[in-house]
């Protein structure tokens, strides 16, 4: 035979126990991240790829913009308006300044598409490296970028703080860290790109690796963990003394 418990809660007990069952219990806190993996994404252009890290260039395939040749993928990269098209963009976004037509000649780009939450950050490190002069005449020289949706944020360029390159470039900024918030849930268009402006000599490159996108995880508050055991031992207790 079975014995009953019969369990006494105080008025206390009943109303702290209501509490823990309400949603307002959890914090958030950036504790997951996400490693996007390049190889998955779409190419256009002189682009290579593993599953961490992407290069890509705006240097043609037969070395001609340049004194010795610094394709990676033996591809051509695209006009600037078919790479547009590829990335999705309005007409004229890869453009520094169309209506004095400073345009951008060609380029090599990747993208994806990524579901996230209002507050996840994606983050990356990224170098630019180049050729080509800071000292042009319309001011705008080769720029590295990150596309969200319809927006570009430059990450390098010509006018960016460049020292001597250990690669066969001539110039770099070296390894810098980049991150984005995303301020609402959504899926979002994600691209990674470089481009010539103006003419089509003096290649540039960009390299990107560790791109993760971080999430917020929900989890209990601490001191509402500490109250459950403390109940929940008290409930046990009060068993034990029927």
């Amino acid at each position: 035979m079975f014995k009953s418990f019969n369990f006494r809660f105080s008025n206390s007990k009943v109303i702290f126990l209501s509490f823990l069952s309400t949603s307002s219990l959890v914090v958030t806190s950036p504790s997951h991240a996400i490693t996007l993996n390049p190889s998955s994404w779409n190419s256009f252009g002189d682009v290579i790829t593993s599953s961490n890290q992407v290069s890509l260039t705006n240097a043609f395939s037969d070395g001609f913009d340049d004194t010795k040749n610094f394709n990676l993928s033996s591809n051509d990269p695209l006009s600037g308006i078919d790479l547009e098209f590829e990335l999705g963009l309005p007409d004229f976004s890869l453009d520094p300044d169309p209506t004095n037509f400073v345009n951008a000649t060609e380029g090599s780009a990747i993208k994806t598409t990524v579901t996230v939450k209002t507050g996840d950050v994606l983050s990356f490190n990224w170098n630019f490296l180049t050729n080509d002069s800071s000292f042009n005449p319309e001011g705008v020289g080769d720029y590295a970028f990150l596309q969200v949706n319809d927006t570009l944020v430059t990450l390098g360029d010509t006018n960016s703080s460049l020292g001597l390159s250990s690669t066969n470039f001539i110039q770099e900024t070296g390894s810098q860290n980049f991150s984005y918030t995303f301020s609402a849930d959504g899926a979002y268009s994600l691209g990674l790109g470089i481009v010539d402006v103006i003419d089509t000599f003096n290649s540039s490159a960009l390299v990107v690796d560790n791109i993760q996108v971080k999430t917020k995880v929900k989890t209990p508050e601490p001191a509402i963990i500490f109250g459950l055991i403390i109940s929940v031992g008290g409930l046990s207790l009060s068993k034990r003394r029927k």
